[in-house]
């Protein structure tokens, strides 16, 4: 019941489109708004299956109930969900219900006891090597059209060290070959960046836009995408995923995405003598922990500053040193 006595009635469409209109008005990704919405539904049909057709019939029990559910049961795919996309899940499902709380469109948000578990991504990422990496790139066929493309695009995701989806928005006009950049359009957090553009990713470029993409291109109305596939439509997301993976396999490397890529550019980089701070720039992260966190590979130059600088790795070394026996010359 309302405070005024009356019951909420809102259906799960008019919620979620409430919702998802918000998300969209304070410039969340295109990306995160689908993936609310797919969660929403899912928990949706779940709720329909246990009784609770409408958003003011779900109690905190649902929710416990469907948590356990993502958990232990497979998805659609056959397999058990990463313990990723379960949080992630879960923390989409209770901002949704926060906000229709706080908009009073419902009393009781069912995912308030909800707790939500840190999920440790890092100690379990595979990384590519320098071969590894070498030998992914090379994969493409590079005397086919398809195959010219997926070599810039694999370049791009490498030396740009983009993400798939800044990768997917690439419009011709972001390459600027004069400052060798690239403009990275609405990154994570809606940031623009501009990227460098080394001269073997400027060569590739070149060499895609000069001999394969106005073959792809025949005679479809050009929206001016970067990377376009056969029908000349921009190449999508999944796309990628299915063509990094296919190259991936033909190299004998297993399971690599396109965000091993990304990966493999800033460890590369820090390995060879990047700054930490110069990396989280290209990156485009807000935090330097981030890309501590992201890469896993902590450079010697900020061991040793930490070491020589933070005051507890200081005392811990001069407290060491004191403890030591003096070496002496008794047959020791």
């Amino acid at each position: 019941m309302s405070p005024e006595g009356e019951e909420i009635v809102n259906s799960w469409p008019e919620l979620t489109e409430a919702y998802l209109t918000f998300m969209r008005t304070t410039g969340r990704k295109i990306t995160t708004v689908n993936a609310t919405r797919r969660y929403i539904e899912r928990f949706q049909d779940f709720c329909a299956e246990q009784g609770a057709l409408r958003p003011a019939d779900v109690t905190t029990e649902h929710a416990a109930v469907f948590e356990q559910r993502l958990k232990w049961e497979p998805g659609d795919r056959g397999h058990l969900y990463s313990p990723s996309t379960v949080q992630n899940t879960l923390l989409l499902l209770r901002l949704f219900f926060r906000w229709v709380v706080a908009e009073r469109l419902l009393l009781t948000n069912p995912f308030r006891d909800t707790r939500l578990e840190r999920v440790k991504h890092f100690a379990r990422r595979r990384y590519l090597t320098v071969d590894e990496t070498q030998a992914l790139l090379a994969a493409p066929p590079t005397y086919t059209l398809p195959g010219i493309r997926d070599r810039a695009i694999l370049e791009t995701l490498y030396l740009g060290g983009l993400r798939r989806q800044e990768c997917v928005a690439l419009d011709i006009a972001d390459v600027d070959f004069e400052t060798q950049s690239l403009r990275v359009r609405l990154g994570k957090g809606g940031i623009d960046r501009r990227q460098p553009m080394s001269p073997a990713l400027e060569a590739t470029l070149k060499h895609y836009l000069s001999r394969c993409r106005p073959y792809l291109m025949h005679k479809k109305k050009d929206d001016g995408a970067l990377f376009v596939q056969i029908s000349g439509n921009r190449m999508p997301g999944h796309g990628i995923c299915n063509m990094v993976r296919k190259y991936a396999t033909q190299a004998g490397l297993g399971a690599v995405t396109a965000h091993h890529l990304r990966h493999a550019f800033a460890t590369h980089m820090l390995q060879n003598g990047a700054r930490l701070e110069e990396v989280q720039m290209l990156l485009g992260h807000e935090r330097i922990g981030t890309t501590s966190m992201y890469t896993g590979v902590m450079p010697l130059d900020v061991v040793k500053e930490h070491s020589n600088t933070h005051p507890r790795a200081r005392k811990k070394r001069r407290k060491s040193a004191s403890n030591r026996r003096p070496k002496t010359n008794d047959g020791a």
